[in-house]
């Protein structure tokens, strides 16, 4: 099926306490529509539309 989506994982060292990750748009047509993070060996289960929102720490 084509469903326009791409899949990339890389593997992210964090240390204890808020971390930050920066993500750059180097194409104008660049689109993040989701952004899941878990620990190695705890993988979210398979969905078309990922794991449930949960919530994030501060604005800038």
């Amino acid at each position: 099926m084509l469903n326009n989506i791409r899949r990339h994982a890389s593997e992210v060292t964090c240390h204890a306490g808020l971390n930050k990750l920066r993500i750059y748009a180097v194409s104008p047509a660049f689109v993040l529509e989701k952004l899941v993070i878990y620990p190695v060996g705890k993988e979210p289960a398979e969905s078309y539309l990922g794991p449930p929102e949960s919530y994030y720490v501060g604005k800038e």
